[in-house]
């Protein structure tokens, strides 16, 4: 196997950053170095914001400091929902959830752009939008929800695509999304005001 195609080097990337954070989100206490004392509230906001950081400098590990830091922060939202940090905590989510989009997205364009794996690809931009609300190509995701929704004939992709023309005016989809919206004919059209998804 002397050449390996870059397609096929990236799929093997993405299964192993996939099973890396199963693996890691899926960790028994057993597993993981037991601490003396648990850590305070600032301590794991600390700590989360230095593997962020860490982000931009470590290309290697970034899945693990991604999925790091998304445990650290959301552990202390679910220990302490009324915590004082709870604006900080979501400002520092929106980066890791840039990052898990991202890669998401991409496996849902590898798996699109071979017409196999429909449902995994609805999969992971279900998971996109359930997970990472502030993910910034949101519309992108939206307007690639409704293709596979209609060629899955699913009556759902008219939902996408109003949700994409009423929420992200300003797209490149957006026209192409009012086209397809005009073409389902599943609703007459009457604004932004009167749809419901």
């Amino acid at each position: 196997m002397k050449y390996r195609s870059r397609n096929f080097r990236a799929l093997e990337r993405l299964l192993v950053l996939a099973i890396l954070s199963v693996i890691y989100v899926n960790a028994t206490p057993a597993q993981e170095p037991a601490a003396a004392t648990p850590a305070s509230e600032i301590e794991q906001l600390a700590s989360a914001e230095a593997d962020i950081q860490e982000l931009s400098r470590n290309w290697r590990d970034r899945s693990l400091l991604t999925y790091r830091a998304l445990h650290k922060l959301k552990s202390i939202l679910q220990n302490n929902p009324e915590t004082p940090y709870r604006v900080q905590i979501q400002e520092d989510l929106k980066p890791v959830y840039e990052l898990l989009g991202e890669q998401s997205l991409r496996v849902a364009v590898f798996y699109m752009e071979r017409n196999r794996g429909l449902k995994g690809a609805e999969g992971r931009l279900l998971q996109i939008v359930r997970e990472y609300p502030t993910f910034s190509k949101m519309d992108e995701v939206l307007f690639r929800l409704s293709t596979i929704e209609r060629r899955l004939e699913s009556p759902d992709a008219a939902k996408y695509l109003g949700v994409l023309v009423c929420d992200y005016p300003n797209s490149n989809y957006g026209a192409r999304a009012f086209q397809q919206l005009s073409e389902t004919g599943t609703n007459k059209w009457e604004g932004c005001g009167n749809f419901k998804p």
